[in-house]
């Protein structure tokens, strides 16, 4: 089994396929993310691509959607990914929110080949681009985009992004000292390709972090995985 362990807005979903291409296992993608479930059932529609759609920010909508999942559905999931041994699977902190149990049957049963967490150096950087892909819905290169968009200053979900983002951090560190032999890389190493046009204008530049959550980790050197040596079948893009 190939993990990919990361946070939105690191490139996770192009280096992960590379990953799998690399080793030449069955990429399952996000296969804990409960939109797999909401949207296979009709609930609840995503607005990437919709260029007259705005997400909801409530944390009622949010809740809503999470909810929606069975408690059996990542139990479920677990076991049928437990099936092969050759698979790849792309994990974020929230694909398995109140579901901690999740990492630690993957690490005490899955046969883990390859684990990579991957960060990213600007921080500033990360949660500006959360926060414009969530007001925009454009997550990568498949979505359609309106010629110009105003983005407005929302100080609620600016708050809530920066404290998930934090935690996302916290739990990938967990995850990162748990996993055996887990590699780290940096999401930078992986940009490169069409560069994402974004033509928006922001009502105020966002405000600099000054928590450093990369002192969370310990980055060994030596973990550090040479994203550069690794040999894929297929081309990808990459966003910023």
């Amino acid at each position: 089994m190939i993990l990919t362990l990361a946070s939105p807005r690191t490139v996770s979903t192009r280096i992960h396929s590379i990953l799998c291409d690399h080793h030449n296992v069955e990429n399952l993608e996000e296969t804990f993310n409960y939109f797999n479930f909401v949207n296979s059932n009709g609930n609840h529609k995503q607005t990437q691509g919709d260029t007259d759609a705005v997400p909801n920010f409530t944390q009622e909508d949010r809740e809503a959607r999470y909810s929606s999942v069975p408690k059996n559905w990542h139990k479920k999931t677990l076991i049928s990914c437990l099936v092969e041994d050759k698979v790849g699977i792309k994990i974020f902190p929230g694909h398995v929110k109140h579901r901690e149990w999740v990492i630690d049957r993957l690490i005490k049963t899955a046969n883990i080949e390859s684990a990579v967490v991957i960060l990213r150096k600007d921080v500033d950087a990360h949660i500006s681009s959360w926060y414009r892909a969530r007001y925009t819905g454009r997550w990568g290169h498949g979505n359609s985009y309106p010629t110009t968009i105003h983005i407005p200053w929302n100080q609620t979900e600016y708050d809530r992004l920066k404290s998930t983002l934090l935690n996302h951090y916290k739990t990938l560190s967990e995850w990162y000292k748990q996993i055996p032999n887990c590699k780290w890389m940096w999401s930078e190493d992986g940009m490169n390709g069409i560069p994402q046009h974004q033509p928006h204008t922001l009502e105020r530049e966002f405000p600099p972090i000054t928590e450093n959550h990369l002192e969370l980790f310990d980055l060994d050197p030596a973990k550090q995985l040479d994203f550069g040596s690794i040999k894929t079948q297929t081309s990808h893009l990459a966003h910023p």
